[in-house]
């Protein structure tokens, strides 16, 4: 469990670097598959996109958590808020580490292959085209593992071990949804005239 978890915090870490760094910085046009842009939006709108989208994945990769998240340490005993409040809650100690275990085995069987075929591609190894039809077949577990993963998100706002977990796990989820909401607001509002600047200065230089 210990490595698993270390595993999840490294993948988490990855994907800090990933969306502070490595796309705003590496990223580029040519980069982007056409059905992840759309016609009439400019490169920024697509990087902020790429930067939300790893934002998310980092907090479900924190959602994956729950012994982290939910337990209450107690000398003699582990306990959740069902246990300590006698709450009506459906994350008892039994069912969060069934969570936990199905959500670990989840990134394990998503992510292996994938990181598996990021390396292979990075050396330019044909042999990574073995791995496409896990990859795809990986991706149909992304939507369980996520939905999971927000539930646990979910019952950690509200009966998460900590008034520290239960602010910050509410601070990321806002952050989110407002980066979403802005983002979406630019790309119809103002990414389609940044887009047509941008050409005419091309033109003009």
């Amino acid at each position: 469990m210990i490595i698993s978890e270390g595993y999840i915090l490294l993948l988490m870490l990855s994907l800090s670097i990933l969306a502070v760094y490595v796309i705003p910085e590496m990223l580029k046009e040519h980069h982007i598959p056409m059905f992840l842009r759309e016609a009439d939006e400019n490169m920024f709108s697509v990087i902020m996109r790429a930067r939300i989208m790893s934002y998310a994945y980092f907090l479900i990769l924190a959602g994956c958590m729950p012994s982290l998240s939910l337990y209450f340490v107690d000398a003699s005993c582990l306990f959740t808020a069902q246990e300590a409040t006698e709450t009506k809650t459906t994350l008892d100690v039994s069912m969060t580490d069934y969570y936990q275990v199905c959500l670990i085995m989840f990134v394990w069987f998503i992510s292996v292959p994938m990181v598996l075929f990021v390396i292979l591609a990075k050396f330019k190894d044909a042999s990574r085209y073995l791995l496409v039809p896990i990859v795809v077949a990986s991706l149909v577990f992304v939507l369980v593992c996520s939905l999971l993963a927000l539930l646990v998100i979910g019952f950690t706002i509200v009966h998460g071990n900590s008034l520290f977990m239960r602010v910050l796990t509410a601070i990321n989820c806002t952050i989110l949804v407002l980066s979403i909401a802005i983002n979406k607001f630019y790309t119809i509002r103002y990414s389609k005239k940044d887009l047509l600047q941008s050409d005419e200065q091309q033109i003009d230089a």
